[in-house]
């Protein structure tokens, strides 16, 4: 099923070894298939933030950051309303968007 293909690819996108050949472009690929469902209203497309908002938050942080990413991050602020900041599981997202400022 679909959902679930595209449950374990998300799932995959911060884990995944950066120093494994090709690995940036794989995870690119998932960022842009989960980034998709998200800009189209997919449904379950929630499901597929968790690791998306750090992983582009990542790039963003990059020195060597583009303007493309930073427009990518853009396009999905509205998800960061679905997240408990209360909740201790998304320390690293708080982590993240406060070295932003």
């Amino acid at each position: 099923n679909i959902y679930t293909t595209l449950q374990y690819l998300h799932d995959l996108l911060i884990p995944l070894n950066d120093d494994i050949k090709q690995t940036k472009e794989l995870k690119q690929i998932i960022a842009q298939i989960c980034e998709y469902w998200w800009i189209n209203e997919e449904k379950n497309a929630e499901n597929y933030l968790p690791q998306l908002l750090p992983y582009l938050l990542l790039l963003t942080l990059n020195s060597k950051v583009n303007d493309v990413d930073i427009k990518r991050l853009y396009i999905l602020r509205d998800a960061l309303l679905l997240f408990d900041f209360n909740d201790l599981s998304i320390e690293t997202l708080k982590s993240l968007l406060l070295r932003c400022f």
